[in-house]
């Protein structure tokens, strides 16, 4: 009985962290829940179990497979941190992920949609007729959409080395947007106030995690990075 109790115990530590129990296989608790969604299918879980992990998460058994769950679940936490729905485009990554190419895979296939996860994409306020009437009024209002969060240039820092497989020169730059974004020299700012430490705890947090899905660390190395090859 320990086990099961423990395993419980992950899953709903995992869901309070990521608001979701698609986890990987490979992740602790992720062979656990692959084990209990098998044996929902042959109809041999138990009653008291299904309704521990429903009441924990209604879509545990991943209806539209894991994948899905765990895109739809990542942009669901980036809206609720305050980003707008506006701000996202097709060439949005959050956190490695390029989330912007998936919403866009689900506003083009609409029709062809679940119906839940339809729901699931308008509980967010996503829909194709509202995703075409927020970008037209963000086309009115360039000089606000150029202002961007330390978070929002992170994620076009791990654009840039998702595209090139490398972090940018100091004088380079990467075009979101239709915006020249010069994050080449924002990425040495960053650099430069790590070695100062002057470089608040969160926001190195963040460019280390972003770097380090593509395989890079953040160095405290000189606050200048290489000059540009380009």
């Amino acid at each position: 009985m320990g086990r099961p109790r423990g395993h419980l115990a992950t899953v709903e530590a995992f869901h309070a962290e990521h608001g979701h129990l698609a986890i990987p296989t490979q992740l602790p608790g992720g062979q656990f829940l692959a084990n209990q969604r098998a044996l929902a299918r042959k109809d041999r879980l138990t009653p008291d179990r299904d309704n521990q992990l429903t009441a924990l998460d209604p879509d545990w058994k991943l209806p539209y497979g894991p994948d899905w769950h765990r895109k739809y679940h990542l942009l669901r936490r980036h809206l609720e941190a305050g980003n707008h729905p506006s701000t996202l485009r097709r060439d949005t990554v959050i956190h490695g992920v390029k989330a912007g190419s998936w919403l866009h895979r689900q506003l083009t296939s609409w029709p062809d949609l679940d119906p839940g996860q339809r729901d699931l994409l308008a509980r967010m306020g996503i829909t194709p007729d509202r995703a075409l009437l927020e970008q037209k009024h963000a086309a009115g209002r360039p000089s606000t959409s150029r202002r961007r969060t330390f978070a929002q240039t992170t994620e076009i820092l791990g654009l840039f080395v998702a595209r090139w497989g490398r972090t940018p020169g100091a004088r380079e730059w990467i075009e979101v947007d239709g915006d020249r974004v010069m994050i080449g020299p924002w990425l040495a700012k960053v650099r430069t106030k790590l070695n100062n430490d002057q470089l608040p705890s969160e926001q190195e947090e963040l460019v280390s995690a972003t770097l380090a899905e593509h395989g890079i660390d953040l160095v405290r190395a000189p606050g200048t990075i290489g000059p540009s090859s380009g």
